[in-house]
């Protein structure tokens, strides 16, 4: 699959909410375009709107590898501060931020310092990056400038208790100046640029080209210039008795060159590459697959290249030669021909849709969702007689919320009546479309031949039976809409859907707590009391801790990179749909990120087991608890620590367990039941001694 594919397939997965068909093309699009960090992004902070914050920062980690191993880790530093957007709290984040910044300090007198002091502390860790920000631009060995100073180089620096620099300049040697007054008054410069390269090596600007002189200055001041301020700046590198002819020289070979830009009066001359670019556009052009010419074609008309004419003429003749074998190709070239020149097309669209044996695979097959649904309006007028037939065709075989939604806004009583009769009978079968149908309902009035109960109730069917998380999210999310239950179910009907929902295992502890709202005292004052003892923490000894994050360490830097290596191999062998070791190494990339994920929200809410905080007034996390049998006066001894610890050979039980619950809170004296069998609690001890 080519990059282009991919991105459309992607913008397929986002109108879906699809994350995990996400998470995969976010893993292949790593492969293919790991600089492209501006794509990255955006799917990063589209996934953080939609409440998906930690995906984001994990997927934001994954892409620090490419940049590590380029040992660019001023890369590496924007990706997680990126990540740390999403999610401060992650102690990962905060090691690799750590790591980090032990690269970038590297030779600061202060490094050591400077991090203990601040991410080791565990500090507000959006502050420290703030903070930070300015230890790496005031580090020694910086350039600055200012006008009447010159260009300055940081000497020694104090970011700490002092909050000062000392900056040796052209014109003020050992300037000491506060960090904040020097981020007010002062220009950062990087080591190629003009002035420090003029202050450090001249002789290889007297020896640069002349047109190539000037595209360096300019391109490093990057404002406009006069001649007289050109002048200056070449001050000490053309003499000045050759100044003037230098300079006629050089200024009619500028007003030839594409990069260089010319205005105004007094002339001012300003770096530019816009010829150069518009020179790779038409390159790209060339080469470029349908789909990605029709990007190319729009950038070069946002930007008014007078390349866009040709690029359109180009597409056009490109449509009509693929009329009779890519009749999808050929609407969507008209209608993006349309738009960018403002002519109809229409015409030529409603010839293919007569002819078409197979509209939904005609509409399928274009790309972008903007002309799929323009294509679904042609539909209606050059089929005039039977598209209310063809829309119910349509959708039962298309997929994308705003093409199936179109559908339903446009169809007739009768024919939206065997849409939601059929959604009925085949819940299971059309999921997301009844869902859909649901939505339209509620929220928009929709009229349907089936009650409100039973719309709700099959929904209720289909958050327990299906196993697509995105789904069960999204019904979840729908069912928990404010007031949509209290609005449309009786009291009686409100408290049997709630118990129902209440029993699904996919709830989240904030979900049950919304529930539960809805009902009416009686529920409440029904409901298990065990719903009530959640514990808020994930409970383990510090010898485990460690080994998971280990576990975790292993997962993200040796299986995970392995892992995408092996999908990479698989794909070259040709077919996917029977390619054993591409199903396999897909398989296995679900099966890893399944462990990733739950370690990482373990991890995040872990307490660990100190044999100091261990009181024996009670039966708790981490004391030994012994009972005695009421009929046959058997010992039993049992010690209660977390899930990993569990090893019920050697009475070492999970606090979580049945056993571990009806013991939890006990005193010495107390009876308990278990397995039916009666037992009172006769010693309580530490379970874990101190080292």
């Amino acid at each position: 699959m080519n990059i282009q594919e991919l991105k459309e397939k992607l913008k397929q997965a986002m109108e879906l909410k699809e994350y995990e068909q996400i998470e995969d093309i976010w893993l292949n699009l790593m492969e293919l375009l790991p600089e492209d960090l501006v794509l990255f992004y955006s799917i990063a902070d589209w996934l953080g709107k939609h409440k998906e914050k930690e995906r984001a920062a994990t997927l934001l980690l994954f892409l620090t590898e490419h940049f590590k191993k380029k040992n660019d880790f001023h890369k590496v530093l924007e990706i997680l501060k990126k990540a740390a957007f999403f999610n401060l709290q992650d102690t990962d984040l905060r090691q690799e931020l750590i790591n980090c910044y032990q690269v970038l300090l590297s030779g600061h007198p202060q490094k050591e310092e400077l991090i203990s002091s601040g991410i080791k502390e565990k500090k507000d860790l959006a502050e420290i990056l703030a903070t930070f920000d300015h230890y790496l631009d005031f580090n020694i060995g910086q350039y600055f400038y200012r006008p009447e100073w010159g260009v300055g180089k940081i000497i020694d620096c104090y970011p700490l208790k002092k909050k000062r620099v000392v900056i040796d300049f052209e014109k003020k040697e050992r300037h000491e100046m506060s960090i904040d007054a020097a981020c007010e008054v002062l220009t950062k410069l990087d080591s190629n640029h003009f002035l420090v390269v003029k202050l450090t090596d001249m002789t290889r600007l007297k020896n640069m080209a002349p047109i190539e002189l000037i595209l360096f200055l300019l391109k490093s001041i990057n404002q406009p210039l006069t001649p007289q301020k050109i002048r200056s700046y070449l001050q000490g590198i053309i003499p000045e008795e050759e100044w003037l002819s230098w300079w006629n020289k050089i200024s009619l070979e500028m007003t030839k060159d594409g990069r260089v830009s010319s205005r105004g009066n007094p002339r001012t001359y300003l770096w530019c590459n816009q010829e150069e670019a518009e020179n790779n556009l038409v390159i790209r052009f060339d080469k470029a697959l349908p789909q990605e010419k029709m990007e190319l074609a729009k950038e070069a008309c946002e930007k008014g290249f007078p390349v866009k004419s040709q690029f359109l003429e180009a597409l056009f003749e490109l449509g009509s030669q693929s009329m009779a074998n890519n009749p999808s190709l050929a609407i969507e070239i008209f209608l993006f021909v349309q738009d960018m020149k403002d002519e109809d097309f229409t015409e030529k669209c409603e010839a293919i849709i007569k002819t078409c044996e197979d509209l939904p695979d005609l509409l399928a097959k274009i790309q972008r969702p903007k002309y799929q649904l323009q294509t679904l309006k042609i539909i209606k007028t050059a089929l005039a007689k039977i598209w209310p037939e063809i829309y119910v065709s349509l959708f039962f075989s298309l997929s994308g919320v705003r093409l199936l939604g179109t559908i339903i806004d446009e169809l007739e009583q009768e024919k939206l009546d065997v849409i939601t009769t059929r959604l009925y009978q085949l819940p299971q079968e059309y999921p997301e479309k009844f869902l859909l149908v649901c939505k339209k309902s509620f929220r928009n009035g929709l009229k349907l031949n089936l009650s409100e109960y039973e719309l709700l109730s099959t929904l209720l069917k289909l958050l327990e039976k299906n196993e697509t998380r995105v789904l069960r999210d999204q019904i979840k999310a729908f069912l928990l809409e404010d007031n949509l239950l209290r609005t449309h179910l009786s009291p009686t009907q409100l408290n049997i859907f709630c118990e129902t929902l209440l029993q699904s295992g996919s709830l989240k502890p904030t979900e049950r707590n919304k529930i539960r709202a809805l009902t009416t005292k009686e529920l409440r004052r029904n409901r298990p009391k065990k719903e009530e003892n959640k514990h808020i923490h994930f409970y383990a000894i510090q010898e485990n801790i460690d080994a998971r994050r280990q576990e975790l360490t292993h997962i993200m830097e040796t299986q995970i990179p392995a892992n995408i290596k092996e999908i990479a191999h698989a794909r070259s062998y040709g077919d996917l749909r029977e390619n054993f070791e591409y199903k396999s190494a897909k398989e296995q990339q679900k099966l890893l990120y399944a462990k990733l994920v739950k370690l990482r929200a373990q991890l995040a809410q872990i307490k660990v087991i100190r044999p100091e905080d261990i009181t024996t007034e009670r039966v708790n996390i981490g004391t030994k608890v012994k009972l005695k049998s009421l009929n046959e006066g058997v010992i039993k001894e049992y010690t209660l620590l977390g899930p990993w610890e569990s090893d019920p050979d050697k009475g070492i039980i999970s606090y979580l367990t049945a056993i571990g619950c009806s013991l939890f809170t006990k005193r010495v004296g107390d009876k308990v039941t278990i397995s039916e069998a009666e037992w009172e609690i006769i010693g309580i001890d530490k379970g874990i001694e101190m080292k």
